[in-house]
């Protein structure tokens, strides 16, 4: 059987304040997508498969004033179906070239820009098999407000017993009722007020390289992930092998979605 993907594309948004500036009213937008497993791309660089959407409904306003998340929607041969919002990690097994069995983790986000979705599989430890992803689909869905949180490099915390790295954000948006009873998602924006801008969904894994003092390369991944309370949002970052030697993360800017 092919193995193929299909997107279906919800891009909306609802009220956001009132006081905002005359953000437009965007109406619930859907549409299928398909991918035959052919169609699958594999960057090397970045160790990852990744399929490109052109989507003309994620317009300038729907990226600038509504949310785009993503859910993996799964449907059995015995007509069960529910979705599981991504990122998305899950466990899997494979079979190496010495027919040993290899363990490992595929991690699935995805990023948007005006007039595209791009799915992105990454597989823990860099192992790829020989067959592309399985068949998939993925429906996208809409939030409300919008609040841009940006962490200057200076401004990263250091939990040494945690190994991780840290900065926590007051968001006074985020009321009790709000936590209580709405939901929200964060992004990481990239290249924020150019034509190439486009956004990733926290939590995020990279593959990243780096020159150590012998001259050296070294791979490791960056882990970006979250937490959200009353009055607050905190984002963390880790590196794999605790790998912190004359490491500092960058300037990075966040948007946090909130529906409610």
């Amino acid at each position: 059987m092919r193995n193929k993907i299909i997107i279906c594309v919800l891009a909306a948004v609802g009220l956001c304040f009132m006081a905002c500036n005359n953000e437009p009213k965007l109406k619930k937008k859907t549409r299928d997508l398909e991918v035959l497993a052919n169609q699958w791309e594999f960057d090397q660089s970045a160790k990852m498969y990744y399929c490109h959407f052109n989507v003309a409904e994620i317009s300038s306003d729907v990226y600038n004033y509504g949310e785009v998340s993503v859910s993996r929607e799964y449907r059995s041969t015995d007509g069960n179906v529910y979705q599981v919002a991504l990122p998305e990690t899950t466990y899997k097994s494979a079979t190496s070239e010495s027919t040993s069995v290899v363990y490992y983790t595929q991690h699935i986000d995805f990023r948007i820009g005006v007039g595209y979705v791009d799915i992105q599989i990454t597989n823990s430890d860099y192992v790829y098999g020989q067959e592309n992803p399985e068949t998939m689909l993925f429906r996208l869905q809409s939030g409300t407000d919008i609040i841009d949180l940006t962490v200057q490099q200076a401004d990263w915390q250091f939990d040494g017993e945690t190994k991780q790295f840290y900065y926590h954000f007051e968001v006074p948006e985020i009321t009790e009722d709000a936590y209580n009873l709405g939901q929200w998602s964060i992004s990481r924006e990239y290249n924020y007020g150019t034509a190439d801008a486009y956004q990733v969904a926290l939590p995020l894994s990279s593959y990243m390289t780096d020159t150590v003092q012998v001259e050296s390369t070294v791979n490791y991944s960056q882990h970006l992930d979250y937490a959200v309370g009353v009055g607050f949002v905190e984002v963390f970052l880790t590196i794999s092998d605790f790998y912190y030697d004359d490491f500092t993360p960058e300037a990075m800017l966040f948007r946090l979605q909130l529906t409610y």
